[in-house]
């Protein structure tokens, strides 16, 4: 018979707090509740968790009681989270768990996504522990009693959002308020969490009534119950919700992101000599002769990666990728370590950037700046005629780079034919070399089926306050796709050596589109005259896109694709990237600003030999014995660590697009009588949503303010509203002209109103 957890947990709590009550070991605590045998390792696990939340102590001798201390905590110290670091949330975990974010659908109970795909695992109400939607999680197994699969979660390994941010709203006062005053409730920013998180009078605060706020989740854990509703305690207040500033540093706490590093790391970091010893430079290919030079935005402040390229005999072309040896100066397990696998990512914002390595690494010591000596893995690439990787090298070496190129100045020197924006003609004679090599292999790739999503980007204009002065948009040209079609083919061939040497590290998943989504995708692009049947393939997709290449309408198509198709994410297993048509990938080429090339770095760190300058060819392959369970034991560490660099990877994006949205929105409520040209993206019954053409900002318009003149209604099989006496219609994909009318910056909401049309 099944354990009932919340029973369970009432007996042990009611058997520990009677008088006289000695603490016990496992097993005699199971006899004196009456556990049968079959139920004895459910009944260990459960007894773990309450000591894992708080409410059951482990004291001396291996025997179990009620805690010194057991007053109510917040969710995050009931999980295990507090104040400890990502990899020590992994350790002592029950032996079978597996790990990854725990989706919870509307009915109270969720899922658990699995890496690698398609184990997703049913987890119950009764079965959540704590856990909220987004959590990173370990899930114990559950016995299979049907043909679904189900655990229980036995441990929160990250708050999906630690600490959650929204709008305060206070209740009025009454006579019948208490002394504190009256509570009042937070609305959250980020949907699917809760509607409403109400806060008690003790717990609000300074907050007023419609302040931005952070709060903490409280549920005292001797009376949490599955599927009621918890309150929050403000933490923060960064003031009126819509206020700017408030707004953005809101948005650094909703998605976790940090400004500063703690003191050890920063001391770790500086301790770090400048000077590369002779001894090291001794046990590395050098390159410092070979022509070598980066490629970046104007404005980077981190170099990664740099180039050559050379001619062979015989027609064949040597490329060599050289990326800074990040893993020589950052020890697995040490502070900065700690800190970067904690962070993820660096994240790039609107004015403001979140390195992952402190400055004097991403900035000094690991970016490969012009003129100096750095320390570099190179992967050598020797092209056959057709194309093909014939063979390859992975090198531990040194260069120093000729200079510091951007985009911009690459491809006008090379279009306009001026030599004289290069630092020399050897360099232009290089880049012409590179631009012609590039543009075959991308020339080869896509027609192998690889699906280019790049959509043009705008910019924001800062002036020197940080305050936006207007925008650009960024066109994703050839100099930026030379970079990329480079980065893809060292990225390929790493991904190539991990697994033809069994070699454990992260690889890049993008998994087949769903069908359903596809259909949708389909019916959306009907309306811009466009047909995609079905078998859907890459091919049609391709096709899709070429077809709306320069409409006005390219953007939303470009966008209602990406939506459709399934986010790229980082797994331990080595499966296909569907966009790309690859059956192998990793990341390699930015271990400065992504931990997963870090992970894949320390991968190939472990098979270089002491003195050893390059890999073999063809090395050894896993070892047996107890390095064979090394590796496997290695790779469940990896499981969760994907899942979390993913999540960390899609929270930075996700920060990124809300602080320029806040920006932008900002910048139009103090220019709320320009116009814009704009396309109809969406048509519903209330009204339709338009993208603006110059900066990509989406805002509605409300029948309401298309005139009293007219009644419109709504014809859903064509996508249209049309007025009945007028015959006036919108319809998806019409061009309009439209002008700001309301704004509201906490909401991220724009009113528009059709200036034409």
């Amino acid at each position: 018979m099944p354990i009932h957890r919340e029973q369970l947990r009432f007996r042990i709590l009611d058997l520990m707090g009677q008088p006289g009550f000695q603490p016990m070991r496992k097993r005699a605590l199971a006899r004196k509740l009456d556990i049968d045998d079959d139920d004895y390792l459910d009944f260990r696990h459960f007894l773990d968790d309450l000591v894992e939340q708080g409410a059951v102590g482990e004291l001396k001798h291996g025997k179990y009681g009620l805690p010194r201390h057991g007053e109510g905590r917040t969710r995050e110290q009931a999980a295990g989270g507090a104040g400890r670091t990502f990899g020590e949330r992994l350790k002592h975990l029950p032996k079978g768990c597996l790990t990854g974010r725990i989706d919870i659908k509307r009915g109270g109970f969720g899922f658990l996504l699995s890496d690698p795909p398609g184990r997703d695992l049913y987890i119950a109400n009764d079965d959540l522990g704590g856990a909220l939607s987004g959590d990173l999680v370990a899930v114990l197994p559950k016995r299979s009693r049907g043909p679904r699969s189900s655990g229980r979660v036995v441990r929160v390994l990250e708050r999906a959002h630690p600490t959650i941010v929204g709008t305060f709203f206070g209740y009025r006062a009454t006579r019948h308020m208490p002394k504190e005053g009256p509570g009042g409730y937070v609305v959250p920013d980020v949907r699917g969490l809760f509607d409403e998180i109400d806060v008690l009078p003790r717990d609000r605060g300074e907050a007023r009534d419609g302040d931005k706020v952070a709060i903490e989740l409280l549920e005292a854990d001797a009376s949490f119950r599955p599927g009621l509703r918890p309150t929050g305690r403000v933490v923060k207040v960064f003031g009126e919700a819509g206020e700017l500033e408030g707004e953005l540093e809101a948005i650094l706490q909703n998605f976790n992101l940090r400004r500063e590093y703690p003191a050890e790391v920063l001391a770790q970091a500086e301790a770090i000599p400048e000077a590369i010893p002779a001894a090291e430079l001794a046990q590395r290919v050098d390159y410092t002769d070979v022509l070598t030079f980066t490629i970046d935005p104007e404005d980077a402040k981190d170099h990664d990666d740099a180039v050559s390229l050379r001619i062979l005999e015989g027609g064949q072309t040597e490329l060599l990728v050289h990326i800074a040896d990040v893993s020589h100066y950052v020890a697995e397990e040490s502070p900065i370590d700690l800190e970067a696998r904690e962070r993820g990512t660096s994240v790039y914002l609107p004015g403001l950037t979140l390195p992952m390595l402190p400055e004097k690494l991403s900035g000094n010591l690991c970016s490969l700046r012009e003129g100096e000596l750095r320390l570099t893995k190179t992967v050598a690439m020797v092209f056959g005629r057709n194309l093909n990787v014939e063979r390859a090298r992975i090198e531990r070496s040194f260069i120093r780079s000729a200079a510091r190129l951007n985009y911009e100045q690459v491809r006008e020197s090379l279009d306009d034919e001026k030599p004289g924006l290069l630092p020399s003609r050897e360099i232009y004679d290089a880049l012409h070399r590179m631009r012609g090599f590039a543009r075959a292999i991308r020339r080869k790739r896509l027609e192998a089926g690889s699906v280019d999503l790049d959509l043009p980007e705008v910019r924001l204009l800062l002036d020197e306050h940080g305050a936006v002065t207007g925008w650009r948009k960024e066109e994703h040209h050839w100099a930026h796709q030379l970079i990329e079609d480079m980065m893809l083919a060292a990225n390929r061939t790493v991904a190539d050596y991990l697994v033809e040497h069994e070699i454990g590290g992260l690889f890049r998943v993008h998994e087949d589109p769903d069908e359903n989504a596809l259909e949708k995708f389909a019916e959306f692009i009907e309306a811009f005259g466009l047909t995609l049947r079905k078998p859907y393939d890459r091919k049609k997709l391709k096709d899709v896109l070429a077809r709306v290449k320069g409409k006005d309408y390219e953007h939303a198509v470009h966008l209602a694709l990406l939506t459709s198709l399934k986010q790229a994410h980082y797994s331990a297993e080595c499966l296909p990237h569907w966009a790309l048509a690859f059956t192998r990938y990793l990341h390699f080429t930015s271990p400065i600003r992504r931990y997963p090339d870090l992970i894949v770095h320390r991968a190939l760190d472990e098979r270089f030999e002491a003195g050893e300058k390059r890999l073999p060819e063809h090395g050894k392959k896993r070892k047996g014995g107890n390095e064979g369970r090394e590796y496997f034991r290695k790779l469940a560490l990896l499981r969760p660590l994907a899942v979390h660099c993913s999540h960390r990877e899609r929270a930075a994006a996700a920060a990124e697009e809300e602080v320029r949205k806040v920006r932008q929105i900002h910048y139009l409520r103090n220019h709320m009588r320009d116009s814009h040209e704009g396309v109809i993206t969406r048509v519903f019954e209330a009204g339709f949503l338009v993208e603006m053409q110059d900066n990509y900002v989406e805002g509605f318009v409300s029948v309401k303010d298309l005139g009293d003149d007219d009644w419109y209604e709504y014809v859903p099989e064509r996508h249209l509203l049309q007025g009945r006496r007028t015959r006036r219609g919108f319809r998806l994909g019409d061009k309009v002209t439209v002008r700001v009318v309301t704004i509201d910056v906490g909401a991220r909401k724009v009113g528009l109103m059709v200036v034409n049309g």
